[in-house]
């Protein structure tokens, strides 16, 4: 009987522990603060709070870093959106990454952008589809 007890223990010793601290931050998202097309939020959550890191760059180097000091589990940070070209990036808080992510620069010349909500009573709204 102390055979397979033993052999049990020495299996769950053996095992990676499993440290929610570290977990990787799944849930990134990209907004705006402003009108402003030169500035972008990059807004997470994470398990634990912490400081708040954005590390980017054009290339995977991410060679560039913005940083909010804070203890918070909702992250928001404002970095410059280049002109052109894509963006790699990595969140941090503490000792929890994201994965790298990446997007790309607005187009230049016009941008057309569409916001729909809810509308209750369903009013027709053929005028503004038509610069879909």
């Amino acid at each position: 009987m102390c055979g397979t007890l033993c052999a049990l223990a020495i299996l769950l010793a053996a095992l990676p522990s499993v440290n929610p601290a570290s977990a990787p931050i799944e849930r990134v998202w990209l907004t705006h603060r402003t009108n402003d097309p030169r500035a972008l939020v990059v807004n997470w959550e994470s398990a634990k709070p912490g400081a708040s890191v954005v590390r980017y760059g054009r290339t995977r180097n991410l060679d560039r870093t913005a940083r909010v000091d804070g203890h918070a589990i909702h992250q928001h940070v404002e970095i410059p959106l280049p002109r052109r070209g894509n963006t790699n990036y990595r969140v941090e808080t503490g000792d929890q990454r994201s994965p790298l992510g990446s997007f790309q620069a607005y187009p230049e010349g016009e941008l057309c952008v569409a916001v729909v909500g809810v509308w209750q009573g369903k009013p027709n709204r053929d005028a503004e589809l038509q610069y879909a």
